[in-house]
């Protein structure tokens, strides 16, 4: 036993896991009452807990208990950690929901208890983003607390270390030994288990042991508050403390720690795939809410619309909460999840609402009287960062579609989804749209324009084929056979968009122990090709192949102007304990693996491990890299030149080891739909130009469909410009109201000066960014800019 022993009474609470969140709040009512009632009964008695979110249930259901607590706070004897609106995965949220967990909960807690959390604290979520560290120190935080990979999932040189992000920040580590919950009932076992816990760590007279009933809640009981006394003793202290102490005593008397420079992976691979509807949500939901803050930024300054500011925060705390690392990482019971799917249905309900609001407003003072009478005015609107030339669809049939100053551009008709009941098509046009703002259109009924020209796309019944590349496909499977890059001459992708399956019957709904899903079964096959449409805009190429009682169908999309294909999936599964994958052969020699991860990427080995990514991921080899980028998916594998998207799972819901039952019910059974888009580079890609790519991939153009008006704001605008490098994430009313706040990443690797004008305030600043780095700065009414923490104090 160590001579200093810092004790951790803790309760770590799974809000909702194998019960619904109402279940969740009644026991963070009565931990909270436990850990209480220890603080009356012994006055050196500490407790540490996590999650804005469960605070604020108790600020709102028992407010006597809450003031109890605010004055715990105020003692140093009730200790605030997390800095999170809940314990999150660490995987699969964006940069920017990890950017609003810390705000919304560092400003909670400040506001309520008057401190902010100082250590981070995620015990049992499923692995951590390499870039956690630099999140947690510009929240303010400079040591973190995990468990997970456990010590037999990855071997670190000691459970106390330094963890560096990809820009050099750095926090304090500790990996808890055997587990984050311990409730003990005889002083032998609890010694025992101290002894066990002692023995895995580093050889410092200082320790840290975390006690306490956890994941249904519970807290401290008497008993193991009265053992742990039991064991003090004269050069072996029991010291009931904050998780803080004990960093600082480490921080004394350790000397140089060991540094850890890539993420902390693996454990429940299966959770990056696992209940795709809970993931394609949350991924709805940060795309919506990021429109919609932009798109209200530009309507408060041009057209007076009153802040959102409450309302996009009170939309981000659904989110913040569904992302609890049980629920987004689908291992919940079947009955949790329709609760989460409310929650997530009403942030994007409430997202669309404010980006209908503000486009409405800004539309009704768009001068659109370049469109003639009778005509229809159509605003585009780009609530990306960077200028866009894309394919916009509208729901109109036209024979030509002309811009601001009556010059057409190129569309075609296409099927209308409407045309059962209309009997007419819709429109696709090619839309040039300045960053994050919008361009005047309309349509010319009745006058062939230019897009009945040429634009040099062609398609067959197997094959199509603009100026960048040719995609060929096989009739008899429906999947790619080639994509030639016409520039290069290079195949860049041998075959794609197999649809293969695997079984995975030993693997639970974590896959605990299980990294690895390569036992194929079966490919999809009886394939079918259909050519949908053949245009001088835009040509689709229809497949459909099945497998057992499942069917899949995927709609490849060329445009005349893009590199790219762009792919709709539809895919009705019924299927238990399998697995589908769509893989791409890349045909590269010795690639290595790209995943984009939050506000920033990472290299991992092509050797078939399941792994964990946002928007997009790559192999990357010595003749280029091919990408393949989605809307909805986080689970990838690349294993040499294949790489494959995992598609689909269907274990048990909520599958632990315990024996399987005809009762239980399989994840993942019918119909979902998703879009990925393949493309390639030569040589290494720009990894700042993919993260953009990938912004504008998620963030579509959004349709107002308006009237012939005058207007004080002109057909064209651009909302901002950025130069110089760096990628422009937020703009934003701050939370006090003073100023405006820009948050910006640095995704390329490299040092560089951004440039940014803001048209609409008037100004421009210019922002050094270091390799990876992400910065908040505050733009002051007086013209003064200072950088901020995540949470919008001064660093």
């Amino acid at each position: 036993m160590k001579k200093k022993n810092y004790l951790i009474g803790n309760a770590h609470l799974d809000p909702i896991w194998q019960w619904r969140w109402q279940e969740g709040a009644s026991e963070a009512r009565a931990t909270f009452a436990s850990a209480l009632a220890r603080m009356r009964e012994y006055p050196d008695f500490v407790f540490t807990c996590a999650g804005a979110g469960i605070y604020k249930w108790i600020e709102e259901t028992a407010p006597d208990m809450f003031r109890e607590i605010r004055e715990r706070v105020k003692e140093g004897r009730w200790v605030i950690v997390g800095g999170m609106w809940i314990q999150p995965d660490c995987n699969l949220p964006s940069g920017e929901s990890f950017a609003r967990q810390l705000l919304y909960s560092q400003r909670y807690f400040l506001e309520k208890f008057g401190v902010r959390s100082e250590i981070g604290y995620n015990v049992d979520s499923f692995g951590h983003n390499w870039n956690l560290p630099q999140l947690l120190k510009r929240a303010g935080m400079d040591a973190y607390i995990f468990m997970r990979p456990m010590k037999h999932e990855k071997t670190l040189e000691q459970n106390v270390f330094l963890w560096e992000a990809p820009d050099g920040s750095r926090v304090t580590c500790f990996r808890i030994p055997i587990a984050y919950c311990n409730n003990f009932d005889t002083a032998e076992g609890m010694e025992k288990w101290f002894d066990e816990s002692c023995g895995e760590q580093p050889d410092y007279a200082s320790s840290m042991l975390l006690y306490g009933v956890g994941n249904h809640g519970g807290g401290l009981t008497k008993k193991n508050v009265e053992l742990a006394k039991s064991l003090d003793r004269p050069g072996r202290r029991m010291i009931f403390s904050g998780p803080k102490a004990y960093f600082d005593a480490i921080r004394e008397e350790a000397g140089e720690l060991p540094v850890l420079r890539e993420d902390l992976q693996h454990h429940a691979s299966g959770c990056y795939a696992a209940v795709s509807e809970v993931k394609k949500r949350n991924r709805m939901d940060e795309d919506a809410l990021a429109a919609a803050e932009r798109t209200a930024y530009l309507a408060g300054r041009l057209a007076g619309m009153p802040s959102v500011k409450k309302e996009i925060a009170g939309a981000w705390e659904n989110v913040m909460f569904t992302q609890f690392h049980d629920s987004l990482g689908g291992c919940s019971t079947l009955e949790a999840y329709p609760d989460i799917f409310a929650m997530q249905a009403e942030s994007f309900f409430r997202a669309e609402k404010i980006a209908n609001r503000a486009l409405q407003t800004l539309s009704e003072k768009i001068d659109t009287t370049a469109v003639p009478v009778g005509k229809q005015a159509v605003l585009v609107f780009n609530p990306a960062m960077t200028a866009e030339k894309t394919l916009v669809v509208l729901n109109r049939q036209s024979d030509a579609v002309r811009d601001e100053t009556g010059a057409a551009v190129p569309s075609q008709r296409v099927f209308s989804p409407t045309s059962d009941c209309t009997g007419r098509d819709d429109t696709v046009f090619l839309a040039s749209l300045p960053p994050l703002g919008w361009r005047l259109y309309w349509t010319d009924d009745g006058k062939p324009g230019d897009g009945s020209a040429e634009y040099g796309l062609s398609a067959g019944e197997d094959f199509l084929e603009n100026e960048f590349l040719r995609a060929s496909f096989d009739p008899k499977t429906g999947r790619i056979r080639s994509i030639v890059d016409k520039r290069s001459g290079r195949t860049v992708c041998r075959e794609g968009a197999r649809p293969a399956v695997y079984d995975e019957t030993k693997h639970d709904t974590w896959s605990h122990a299980l990294n690895f899903f390569d036992e194929k079964i079966g490919e999809f096959t009886e394939g079918k090709l259909t050519l949908l449409e053949s245009g001088p805009v835009r040509a689709c190429l229809k497949s459909e192949a099945s497998w057992g009682g499942s069917r899949i169908e995927q709609y490849f999309y060329l445009s005349a102007f893009d590199p790219f294909l762009t792919v709709k999936t539809r895919i009705d599964w019924h299927e238990g304990h399998k697995l589908l994958k769509l893989e791409f052969d890349s045909g590269l020699t010795d690639p290595e693996a790209l995943y984009e991860i939050p506000y920033a990427d990472i290299t991992r080995p092509a050797d078939g491990e399941e792994e964990p990514g946002l928007r997009y991921f790559a192999a990357v080899g010595k003749e280029g890299a091919l990408v393949v980028m989605n809307d909805s998916k986080y689970s990838y594998s690349v294993k040499g030149g294949t790489m494959a998207l995992t598609s689909v799972r269907s274990p048990l819901y909520g599958d632990h080891g315990q024996p399987r039952k005809s009762e239980h019910r399989f994840t993942d059974q019918g119909e979902q739909e998703f879009t990925y888009r393949i493309e390639a580079t030569d040589g290494a890609p720009d990894r700042e130009k993919l993260a953009l790519e990938a912004e504008a991939f998620a963030l579509a153009p959004r349709v107002i469909y308006d009237y012939v008006h005058e207007g004080e704001l002109p057909p064209v605008y651009a909302g901002v410009k950025v130069e110089g490098g760096g990628t422009l994430a937020v703009i934003k009313e701050s939370e006090d109201g003073d100023g405006l706040i820009l948050r910006l990443a640095e995704r390329g690797g490299k040092a560089v000066r951004t440039k940014i004008a803001l048209p609409a305030d008037g100004k421009e600043v210019e922002i050094a960014l270091k390799p990876y780095e992400i910065k908040t700065v505050r733009l002051l009414p007086d013209g003064g800019m200072r950088e901020e923490l995540l949470f919008e104090k001064e660093s």
